[in-house]
């Protein structure tokens, strides 16, 4: 199941947008919702992250954006934790 999600990667949107480090994850969408749940291999260790939106009012890139930008936020902040 790990491999599959890895392969979900390649797409640049949503939880790995904005990291440079694997990520295995899985998204769904509908009209008015993005949801994507992953699993991150920080440089601090394995990070599960999970993101369940609705009732999106803006464009869906937006909403991939901006769970790309708190992914990047969790991710930095565990792997700074670890460099201190």
């Amino acid at each position: 199941m790990k491999n599959i999600c890895r392969g979900s990667s390649l797409a640049s949107d949503g939880l790995p947008h904005f990291l440079d480090v694997p990520v295995a994850h899985k998204t769904a969408m509908a009209q008015l919702l993005a949801n994507d749940v992953g699993l991150v291999y920080a440089r601090s260790g394995l990070i599960v992250i999970s993101f369940f939106t609705m009732a999106i009012t803006g464009p869906y890139a937006e909403t991939e954006d901006q769970i790309g930008r708190i992914s990047k936020m969790i991710v930095d902040y565990f792997d700074g934790a670890r460099s201190k």
